[in-house]
């Protein structure tokens, strides 16, 4: 019930990416890790694009 809840919270992009992963397979903790792995690949890729971050 509370990854149901989670996962509604989430940022459409990043459920795009978590939809891969088996949701029942997976701890609370370790879904919202995954969710935040993704959000935070998600977020530097937009800072790449707009040249603000960059990969050392």
């Amino acid at each position: 019930a509370l990854k149901n809840k989670f996962y509604r919270g989430l940022k459409p992009r990043v459920k795009d990416k978590l939809i891969k992963e088996d949701r029942h397979a997976l701890s609370l903790n370790e879904y919202i890790n995954k969710a935040i792995i993704i959000n935070n690949r998600i977020f530097k890729r937009i800072m790449e694009d707009k040249g603000v971050y960059r990969n050392p």
